[in-house]
């Protein structure tokens, strides 16, 4: 027997002679957790007498830990966002606009107000809307290289981060967006999940965001990306990846 193995936590534990708490011998009278060497110069397991009931003690405790690390662990990496509060800035933005819009000939200082605050709760929306994009592929990321597949970007930081480089944004759009929907549902195919995201609607969206260049039309594209692809792709894919990583590791 190899010395490293020769540790009275090793032993003691769930010998019958060690007393909980105490971190004492019954057997030799002395504390182990003060004198640890002691066991080795006067036990080094001779004495040991296995204690079942002490040994299914501490093999439950390790498995609560086990599985309460694998749970912290979990939440962490799936942990996405709740597209409902990114549901509530958009459209509750969107209807202080029109009501501002509707007072505007009552009391112009009023309608500012609700336009201000509209223009706000719109801007925090697409902010909000950047967080649950970046962390959907995090999920999508992390799940892929635990089932083994490979992601079509390497990072979250990257998928949302090339989206604002100049002219080079152009063509990463359509990666960004695009392969989302791809990737989600190479994992639906791997765990057997029948759901689906649209493969289309990560193509789409980036069409009309390149259209919006278009004097005129861009006002159409830009509103249909906004107010109906957006939140559909994105509530899609969460709720899909909801599925993939199990209802009660994720908030709706």
């Amino acid at each position: 027997m190899e010395d490293n193995e020769l540790r009275w936590d090793n032993y003691c534990p769930h010998c019958a002679h060690f007393v909980q708490g105490t971190f004492t011998c019954s057997k030799l009278h002395f504390n182990l957790g003060s004198h640890p060497k002691t066991f080795i110069n006067k036990c080094a397991g001779k004495f040991y007498k296995l204690d079942k009931d002490k040994k299914i003690e501490l093999l439950e405790k390790k498995v609560e830990k086990a599985k309460k690390e694998n749970t912290i662990h979990a939440d962490e990496n799936t942990h996405i966002g709740n597209y409902k509060i990114y549901f509530s800035l958009l459209y509750g933005g969107l209807f202080l606009v029109i009501l501002g819009a509707i007072i505007a000939s009552g009391d112009e200082n009023v309608a500012r107000t609700f336009f201000g605050l509209g223009g706000l709760s719109v801007i925090a929306a697409q902010v909000f809307f950047m967080v649950l994009f970046y962390q959907t592929w995090r999920f999508v990321i992390n799940e892929s290289h635990r089932d083994d597949l490979t992601p079509s970007i390497e990072t979250p930081g990257k998928a949302l981060g090339y989206c604002f480089i100049p002219f080079y944004n152009f063509y990463w759009l359509f990666i960004a967006f695009g392969k989302l929907p791809k990737d989600i549902n190479k994992l639906a195919e791997k765990r057997s999940v029948e759901s689906r995201v649209s493969d289309g609607l990560g193509i789409v969206i980036p069409v009309l965001l390149l259209a919006g260049f278009i004097p005129f039309v861009g006002y159409f594209t830009g509103a249909a990306n906004l107010l109906i692809l957006y939140p559909i792709f994105i509530s899609s894919s969460i709720r899909l990846c909801r599925e993939l990583g199990g209802e009660e590791k994720l908030i709706k």
